[in-house]
């Protein structure tokens, strides 16, 4: 995790407020890829994402600790393409596996969450307003 991050996890709630003031970060979608291809998080704005299923970092099962091997996976394979610049919003269905994602970003130096609930919680989340 970096030294300035606290927060690990955005609501949908969060989520929706950072979507309507137009902030950008980018999504990091570990479901699978017809779950990815259905439906996917979408902004005002067209938001920088990829899907990359959980199970492909999984092959990289060298360690003990899940967070470890995802960490693993993503330093070899995705390490120079993450966004240094902007926040990475991890995200699964229910936002168990992209909790270890977002932990392996974190360690990695990267400014990184998990959605909270993944899309589930998401897909839920109703905002009413006048």
């Amino acid at each position: 995790m970096t030294e300035t991050q606290t927060q690990t996890q955005w609501t949908a709630a969060e989520l929706n407020e950072r979507l309507e003031k137009g902030e950008e970060f980018y999504v990091f979608d570990v479901r699978e890829e017809s779950e990815y291809e259905a439906w996917k998080i979408e902004g005002r704005q067209p938001l920088p994402m990829v899907n990359v299923p959980y199970y492909e970092m999984l092959e990289v099962d060298d360690h003990d600790d899940v967070v470890d091997t995802f960490a693993d996976f993503l330093g070899q394979n995705w390490a120079e393409k993450l966004p240094k610049d902007m926040p990475i919003l991890a995200v699964c269905a229910k936002g168990d596996t992209s909790e270890f994602v977002a932990q392996a970003m974190q360690r990695m130096g990267f400014e990184a969450y998990n959605l909270e609930g993944g899309t589930k919680a998401w897909g839920d989340y109703y905002y009413v307003r006048p």
